[in-house]
């Protein structure tokens, strides 16, 4: 009841009330001391007037002390542009500890600093495969990084990689609540109150080896924006641990940028070729660069040239490979993809070039590109022929990416 009277409402009506009644009650006295005369009449007006005064006070005084007061705002929502500068930030600054990481266990240390301070309040781990099994055994899924509000991570039970869904599945998966029925059996019922959940596989040379899974509350679950940035720590984390499990005669390694000399690149398409894989050839190139460098000074194309490679690299999954033909020329290989899945990722490269160079403060480039498959009417010529006809699909089908 008293905190029904603080409300404004409340407290309206009842002073309304007390007016007229009061008002009721002067009528009514006033008729009763007709009869008085001189003092006696003013003292009982005056008595009255201060008894209708106090109530009514009392009543509107005594309500907005009880009232609630405003707490402080909510923090304004992040806009499109906020969230994708915060997600391209958080993947240069893994890209950069990356290049100090010397070790498996620097790895998953990275991965769990990264976690922790991407989504500090939501409980995230890495399993991968501990070793090959005993006695042929399946080799069981371990923790290897954790982080969340309490330093510990959602402790998924799945014991082994072939019991886990998006391991099985090859492909990242999003479970609205722990109450569906639908929902992964490792999730159900694990804590007291609903949960949403992220998988995301993890592959080592194309072979299963372990799941980034993190959970949130189901009234909260991760946004497109969250998933993104979870796949690409991952596919961070699967490039690293491939080039780690190769030996170093059997893996190519890529200069900075993450770009491959055109040797490697030779020797991934003729591997493909021999052993009859169908993949697309996509290209980019950039244009007049020397103009640039003229208009906006030699650093500044440099810096964009570099900023061009790190995006290209960026934009493919871990088993493509960006390699260079020419000084300011780029071709990846997808492996699996068609000619429509090259141009897309064409398209991704243009897109994403034009917001990094924004952010970077630089003017845009001016960008060429075209694809081809290797089967189909390609599917019986050699390295070269590819490339002279990713090269006529360059000039048939570039294009700038933004005037520069």
């Amino acid at each position: 009841m008293s905190a029904l009277k603080g409300t404004r409402p409340v407290r309206l009506c009842l002073g309304a009330a007390v007016v007229v009644v009061g008002c009721y009650g002067v009528a009514t006295a006033a008729t009763l001391l007709a009869g008085l005369h001189g003092l006696g009449q003013l003292v009982a007006a005056g008595l009255l007037t201060s008894c209708l005064a106090a109530g009514s006070g009392w009543f509107l005084l005594a309500g907005s002390a009880s009232a609630p007061r405003a707490g402080p705002a909510d923090p304004p929502a992040l806009t499109e542009a906020e969230r994708l500068t915060r997600r391209l930030d958080f993947d240069r600054q893994v890209d950069r500890a990356l290049e100090r990481a010397h070790s498996e266990s620097d790895l998953f240390a990275l991965a769990a600093r990264a976690l922790g301070s991407m989504w500090p309040d939501a409980p995230a781990e890495v399993l991968m495969v501990a070793g090959t099994g005993q006695r042929g055994r399946p080799a069981p899924l371990l923790q290897v990084a954790e982080a969340g509000p309490d330093g510990e991570g959602p402790g998924c039970p799945v014991a082994r990689p072939e019991q886990c869904e998006a391991i099985h599945r090859n492909r990242t998966l999003r479970w609205r609540s722990s109450d569906d029925l639908d929902v992964c059996p490792f999730l159900a019922h694990r804590e007291e109150r609903a949960r949403s959940a992220v998988c995301i596989p993890i592959r080592i040379v194309g072979n299963p080896a372990g799941v980034l899974h993190r959970t949130a509350a189901a009234a909260d679950p991760a946004q497109e924006f969250d998933v993104a940035a979870l796949e690409s720590l991952a596919g961070r984390i699967e490039a690293r641990l491939s080039m780690v499990h190769l030996s170093p005669g059997e893996v190519d390694l890529p200069d900075a940028n993450g770009v491959f000399d055109r040797a490697a690149l030779d020797r991934r398409i003729n591997a493909l070729l021999r052993s009859l894989s169908p993949f697309a050839l996509a290209r980019c190139d950039v244009e007049d660069l020397a103009g640039y460098g003229d208009r906006h000074g030699e650093q500044a194309a440099s810096e964009a040239l570099r900023c061009f490679e790190r995006t290209m690299v960026g934009c493919l999954r871990p088993d493509d490979t960006v390699g260079r033909v020419g000084p300011h020329e780029l071709v990846a290989v997808l492996p699996g993809a068609t000619i429509g899945d090259a141009r897309r990722v064409l398209d991704r490269v243009r897109e994403e070039l034009v917001l990094q160079l924004n952010e970077r403060r630089l003017a845009p480039l001016r960008v060429a590109s075209g694809a081809v498959e290797s089967h189909g009417r390609h599917g019986r010529h050699g390295l070269d022929e590819l490339l002279d006809a990713v090269d006529a699909a360059v000039i048939s089908r570039g294009g700038p990416a933004a005037g520069d």
